[in-house]
Parts: structure tokens; sequence; C-alpha cells
């Protein structure tokens, strides 16, 4: 798409404020606000209607275009309270909606094979990777994750004893549930 845009809240009443960010890869883009009556393109129905609203903002404005990260996720910027020395756990409540599609960061501080994470693995299932100069350590659930389903995920390493715990816990049981684990 060359160019994309959201705003800042989904609705606002008269008199208040919204902000729409644009990433254009134009060099020039036109802004108009419109009341849109219905939205529909087909043919059989009423067609796409809108209304033009006057507004101080319609107009051309010079493209900018800003990358777009497709999913959901953040990046955190690295912090020394992130850099961990000692036990630890990271939790976390996912969706996974393709288990199945490779390895993939859920709660992660990894670079060039370096850090800590909770990941699905390439066989779907939840682990814990953990690497320091080369060399990788990966602590696997063993059960596959279901698509769809809601699971409360965690990990604990603790450093005294160099144990780690991996949690995978499906929000609903199913009888002879195979996605439950407990790992030590």
């Amino acid at each position: 798409m060359k160019v994309v845009g959201y705003a800042d809240r989904f609705s606002v009443a008269p008199d208040e404020t919204i902000r729409f960010m644009v990433s254009c890869e134009l060099p020039t883009y036109r802004a108009d606000i419109v009341r849109l009556i219905h939205g529909d393109p087909n043919s059989r129905g009423p067609g796409f209607k809108e209304e033009l609203v006057a507004s101080a903002v319609s107009g051309e404005y010079p493209g900018r275009f800003q990358e777009i990260y497709t999913g959901s996720y953040v990046r955190v910027t690295d912090n020394p309270v992130l850099r961990l020395r000692g036990s630890f756990t990271i939790q976390a409540w996912i969706l996974p909606t393709t288990p199945q599609k490779g390895p993939q960061g859920i709660v992660t501080k990894w670079c060039d094979n370096q850090g800590y994470g909770l990941f699905i693995d390439a066989q779907g299932e939840l682990a814990l990777w953990l690497g320091n100069e080369g060399q990788i350590v990966q602590v696997r659930s063993g059960k596959a994750l279901r698509s769809s389903e809601w699971y409360f995920i965690a990990a604990t390493f603790d450093a005294q004893s160099r144990t780690v715990r991996l949690y995978q816990e499906p929000l609903r049981e199913w009888p002879q549930d195979k996605a439950h684990a407990v790992v030590e």
C-alpha cells in the first residue's frame, strides 16, 4: 500500500482533537475528512458513499515513509535492567495463531544467538532459549501449542541451582488434553 495511516483514538466528540499518523511512499498525499455514509462498494447494494466535511486539515502533505512491522509486538530499547545476571521469571498470556509457522519470539532479549527468551519453537512447542558466547540451551515443553487457544506460559531460572522450569497451561482443559506441561 502506498499510503497507510491510523488515528490516535477511535472516535471523538465535537470540539475534541484527534491525530492521524501517515506513512506514504509517494512524494505527497492529500488528506480530507469525510463522513462515511456507506462503505460497501458492492454493485448489488447502494455502493460506496461519502460526504466531504469542511476541515482545516484538508490539503496536500509531504509524503514520508515509515516502516510498519506487522504482528503484535513492541520493541524496548536496551537497558541494563534487562541484562539478566541471576534468577528470573518470564510470563505471559498468549493466543498462538500460527504455532506451526516456525520459531517465533514471545518475550525475548535475543540477538546474534545471545540472550534469553520465551519462544514458540520449530515444533510449535513453548521453549526457553538461553544463549551465551555462541552456546545455546533450549528447554522445550514437549507439547505442541494448539492454535487459537489461550495459554498462561512462564519460565523460571534459578541461578543458584541452575534449574529451569517451564509452564504451559491452557486456559481451557479438554478431556485427554495433551497441551498442559510443566517441565524442569
